[in-house]
């Protein structure tokens, strides 16, 4: 996935809603709302090696992260002047929401595979579900209040919002990134000591 790509206008905004956990059941969100849940996670291969699986599906993982980062940190910028209208920030927004619905099937499909993951692949899937599911609640409240009033977008709970957005955005890229710089070191160095076990975990 190119990590650069540029913001394209969506459809227009959802009604914000609760995000639920993957262990909640019955919930009514809408289809067009965040989603952290694992319900909407993408089948595992079952012919694809899990762990090598859980490395493809972490570095999508990240990409997205990085794409809600990098649009969050535009969206607050944007707050901060009147030169951007309302329909600036739905796009923005929009944008947003698609990644975070996409993280959070990517999430679900490496919590399906987990148990099959390396330790430290296994510390990363556990700790990137609060990240998400703070992510899809911190977007849903940044496009309730956008549709309550466009104006809103001037106002500090509205910038708020989109900070907690960028943050754990922020922190889950960062996450991933280490997971992954790790292991493809481990992974070089094995190669030049002539051996597999060094990239095992």
């Amino acid at each position: 996935m190119n990590r650069f790509r540029s913001l394209a206008p969506c459809a227009a905004l959802a009604l914000a809603v609760a995000v639920a956990a993957p262990a909640a059941a019955g919930s009514s969100e809408k289809k067009d709302a965040p989603r952290a849940d694992a319900a909407h996670a993408m089948p595992a291969p079952e012919t694809a090696p899990r762990a090598a699986l859980a490395t493809d599906l972490m570095e999508q993982a990240r990409d997205h992260a990085f794409e809600v980062r990098r649009t969050a940190s535009r969206l607050e910028q944007m707050s901060r002047t009147k030169l951007f209208g309302s329909e600036t920030h739905k796009w923005a927004l929009n944008d947003i929401r698609d990644d975070v619905n996409d993280l959070g099937a990517v999430l679900g499909s490496l919590e399906q595979i987990r148990g099959d993951a390396t330790a430290l692949q296994q510390k990363a899937i556990v700790d990137a579900r609060p990240r998400v599911e703070a992510l899809a609640q911190a977007t849903t409240r940044a496009i309730q209040l956008k549709s309550d009033n466009p104006a809103n977008r001037m106002f500090p709970e509205y910038r708020d919002a989109v900070g907690s957005i960028y943050e754990n955005a922020a922190e889950l890229d960062r996450m991933l990134d280490a997971v992954l710089d790790y292991k493809e070191a481990r992974a070089r160095l094995a190669e030049v000591a002539g051996g597999g076990d060094a990239a095992a975990n």
